[in-house]
C-alpha cells in the first residue's frame, strides 16, 4: 500500500507530542492492514501492528495542519528515541 503524506520526520517526532501522547482522540492514526484501514487512537494500538505497516497521522497547526507517512517500524523507533 502507497500511502501519501510528508516524509520528513524529524520535527514530527520531537515536536508534535506524537510519541509522548498517551491518546490520540482527536487526531487518530490511521494504519493500513491488508484490505483494512485500521483507525488507532492509542500509541500501543500501533505497536502491536508488524513493523512494515503503513502508518499516516495528522499534525494539526494553528492554521493549517500536515499528514506525515511513516511505518510502524519507524514509530517504535521513534518512540524509543524519544524516551
Amino acid at each position: 500500500m502507497k500511502t501519501s503524506g510528508r516524509t520528513d520526520l524529524e520535527d514530527f517526532w520531537r515536536l508534535s507530542g506524537v510519541c509522548e501522547d498517551s491518546r490520540w482522540p482527536h487526531h487518530p492514526a490511521l494504519a493500513f492492514t491488508n484490505d483494512e484501514v485500521k483507525i488507532c487512537t492509542k500509541p500501543q494500538d500501533l505497536l502491536l501492528l508488524p513493523d512494515d505497516t503503513p502508518v499516516m497521522k495528522q499534525w494539526a497547526g494553528r492554521w493549517s495542519s500536515d499528514f506525515f507517512q511513516f511505518t510502524v517500524g519507524d514509530f517504535k523507533k521513534a518512540k524509543r528515541e524519544c524516551s
